[in-house]
């Protein structure tokens, strides 16, 4: 259920992968030598990117299974001497004992589309014991990986996960926190004429969010060798500004008098309402369900709400809400906890609220629990 604004920033550079080397046995070193010493050492990076990706941890609904943390590394050689990514993740059991938990990662292309060249196999996990965690390895021989989903599956159910880039702890897909318009671009590139001085410039634009993104502005930002902006341009995809869920298309236009540049980089803008969590009508019953989250009031005095209904079916001791503001690069600005005070009955509902500040957030995620 996680919710933030992101100010997209892609830089068109050239960056070339040799596989030679990959291909020839090392004079020193097997492949698998290389690949053992090198998962000693993302092993400890990985362990330093999860205790960072801790804040953005989205607790499984109702006790299930869920992701912990990701890393991503890649080699350029494994024992059969072929390039490979690695992930290491680390997964919760959720809050029962786990037996047959089963892990596979789908690759995804420059526009996100699920690899097909690549064939995923199905991982399952040693016995996990309820409220524990593990370290999952999972290796795929691919070369390029733009983003992933994770499939968590368990006897009795799934969850998909998915990132968009290589960097990110990956967001639940399908849940309250994904209602979000996710523009991501892709494929950035530029043909420039010095004589004439104009650039036509193309990249692919996607939307990756259940939602439509609205008042949608691209800005290209032509830059000099040391990264410093020499001219913008602005460009709409849409006369109406109107970007639909599950949008993809590529772009292209030209743009005129521009001096010479060395590299360029998008970015993307979209409006924000900051509101999700849904309305009445989409209530689940047997669920605790969170509706009319938002955040309010003027910049002097902004708050966040939540309306959190209880359809559980039993009585709520504690309804715990972890709400997050975020940059526009997703980062974690400020945490609060948002808890009911009261015992919350079966059919009943309470409104959370908690005053923010002078926060400079861009958007919000929030998750939740409950005892």
């Amino acid at each position: 259920m996680r919710l933030f604004s992101v100010c997209l920033i892609v830089l068109v550079s050239s960056s070339f992968l040799s596989l030679d080397a990959a291909a020839r046995k090392p004079k020193h070193k097997s492949g698998k030598q290389s690949e053992m010493q090198g998962a000693t050492e993302a092993l400890k990076d990985a362990k330093e990117k999860w205790a960072q990706q801790q804040p953005n941890v989205v607790v499984g609904v109702e006790g299930t299974p869920y992701v912990l943390g990701s890393h991503l590394w890649r080699g350029r050689g494994d024992e059969d001497y072929k390039p490979f990514h690695r992930w290491e993740l680390s997964v919760h059991a959720g809050d029962a004992d786990r037996n047959n938990l089963r892990v596979r990662i789908i690759p995804l292309d420059a526009r996100l589309n699920e690899q097909t060249v690549v064939q995923p196999h199905l991982y399952t996990v040693p016995p996990l014991a309820a409220g524990t965690s593990c370290h999952v390895s999972y290796k795929l021989n691919c070369t390029k990986v733009t983003g992933y989903k994770v499939i968590l599956s368990w006897d009795d159910g799934e969850a998909l996960y998915e990132s968009d880039n290589e960097f990110d702890l990956p967001y639940v897909r399908n849940s309250a926190g994904d209602k979000v318009a996710r523009l991501v671009v892709s494929e950035p590139d530029f043909e420039y004429s010095k004589r004439h001085k104009k650039a036509k410039v193309t990249f692919y634009l996607a939307n990756r969010g259940a939602v439509d993104a609205e008042e949608v502005v691209c800005t290209v930002h032509f830059m000099d060798e040391k990264g410093k902006a020499l001219r913008t341009h602005e460009y709409k995809p849409d006369k109406k500004g109107i970007i639909e869920a599950g949008y993809g298309k590529q772009q292209t236009f030209i743009v005129k008098k521009v001096k010479p540049f060395y590299t360029i980089r998008i970015t993307t803008a979209k409006k924000e309402s900051l509101v999700v969590g849904g309305t009445e009508e989409d209530l689940v019953p047997g669920e605790l369900n969170i509706i009319q989250a938002a955040v309010t009031g003027d910049k002097e005095s902004p708050h966040f709400t939540a309306t959190v209904v209880n359809l559980t079916g039993t009585l709520l001791n504690t309804v715990t809400v972890a709400l997050e503001l975020t940059d526009a690069e997703g980062t974690v600005m400020k945490s609060y906890t948002l808890k009911t005070s009261d015992p919350l009955p079966d059919g009943e509902r309470v409104v959370l609220r908690q005053d923010i500040g002078k926060v400079p957030f861009i958007g919000f995620a929030y998750g939740y629990s409950y005892e």
